[in-house]
């Protein structure tokens, strides 16, 4: 045990684990806390994801008492969620998935998430500030016009936002599909 406390020796066990592996092996013993806390990535359901949203106190609990870096380890899926409006406490994940939240219309908080997917959100009209999102998903937006901001995006995705026209701008994005 006291081997697999040495951070590095740690880091290399982990490499051959997936993450339910990982979390199962910091389960064992409670010396492995810091190692989970550092270590083990986060990834909510829907159901925990929306109170997640709702309640301050579950955020706090979770960000301070079992991740170390939410941005690298936090993974948040948001589904028909029609009382969603405010996404700014959200900033800090790693990974997000939108889907059918219908009254959500301001998305710039999320410029910080490294992974993010809106599906079917219908208000949602200016992601202009989305350009910092290393892959970016959109889908079903309707009230999307202008894209030309998402330049920098490495990864960009987009499908059935008609209201888009004029996607000149993204040429420099590495990997595009529309």
């Amino acid at each position: 045990l006291r081997v697999l406390q040495s951070s590095y020796m740690f880091v290399y066990i982990s490499t051959f684990l997936d993450n339910t592996s990982l979390r199962s092996l910091c389960n064992t013993t409670v010396r492995l806390k810091e190692e989970k806390k550092l270590y083990v990535y986060w990834k909510c359901t829907s159901t925990f994801s929306t109170q997640y949203v709702k309640r301050a106190s579950l955020r706090n609990r979770l960000l301070l008492q079992k991740l170390s870096c939410p941005q690298r380890q936090l993974s948040i899926h948001l589904r028909n969620c029609p009382s969603v409006v405010d996404v700014s406490h959200l900033s800090n994940v790693n990974a997000m998935c939108i889907y059918n939240c219908r009254s959500l219309v301001i998305v710039s908080p999320l410029a910080t998430v490294h992974t993010l997917n809106i599906w079917k959100c219908a208000a949602v009209a200016d992601v202009s500030a989305l350009g910092t999102v290393h892959k970016l998903t959109l889908h079903g937006c309707q009230s999307l016009v202008d894209l030309s901001a998402l330049g920098t995006v490495h990864t960009l995705t987009v499908f059935s936002c008609h209201g888009v026209s004029d996607v000149s701008a993204l040429s420099t994005v590495h990997n595009l599909t529309i």
